[in-house]
């Protein structure tokens, strides 16, 4: 026997992984492009496994290891794949180390707050808020940034910068957002697809 949750949602967990694991091998083969269109397709999936979970009746331990492995795969997909992005992309200066460092602490606690919430409830049932900017979100605002690489010239690193440290504040600043559901999957979807063909053409 295995250990583990052999379900959709879980492989569809999975596929998200192996998109942010092959983001981070082509971004120190110095594939940027590659490598963040992989990043957009890691975002894809963590958006749809756990629309395509809350659709399906799954066990007490289906859904206790749903929330563990997914908040596992984030930690990395999310939290590590951007910092391996942003390094290769020229961010390594001792200030960045700390930015990536304060960068990836807010993203694991966010995460980690998230996994406190489900459990502390009892309840993986589907909020109309979430508290924080969920960290899928780096999959289309880092991506979308990269793209200005060649318009911003000397001051994109000041920019990138900036970002990361925006985007980690958020990640643990105590406001709501809206979470998206209905249209808004497509229109995240094709959003993604668009910055993808983008990143092709520009980078």
């Amino acid at each position: 026997m295995l250990i583990g949750v052999y379900t959709i949602p879980t492989l569809v967990t999975y596929l998200g992984l192996f998109c942010s694991f092959s983001s981070c091998m082509f971004a120190f083969n110095n594939k940027l492009d590659i490598a963040i269109v992989l990043f957009i397709f890691a975002g894809i999936f963590d958006l749809f496994d756990g629309m395509i979970a809350r659709k399906l009746n799954k066990t007490d331990k289906e859904k206790l290891f749903g929330i563990q492995i997914d908040t596992v795969v984030d930690v990395f997909s999310f939290g590590v794949t951007p910092i391996i992005i942003g390094l290769n992309i020229g961010l390594n200066t001792a200030l960045d180390y700390v930015i990536f460092g304060i960068y990836l602490v807010t993203a694991t606690m966010r995460l980690a707050y998230f996994n406190y919430l489900v459990l502390e409830k009892n309840d993986d049932k589907p909020v109309k808020y979430y508290t924080g900017l969920p960290v899928t979100y780096s999959a289309l605002i880092f991506p979308i940034f990269y793209l200005f690489k060649n318009i911003l010239n000397e001051n994109f690193d000041i920019v990138l910068r900036m970002v990361y440290i925006l985007v980690a504040i958020f990640y643990i600043l105590k406001v709501k957002v809206i979470k998206p559901k209905g249209i808004w999957y497509l229109i995240f979807f094709l959003l993604a697809i668009v910055a993808s063909i983008v990143t092709v053409i520009l980078l």
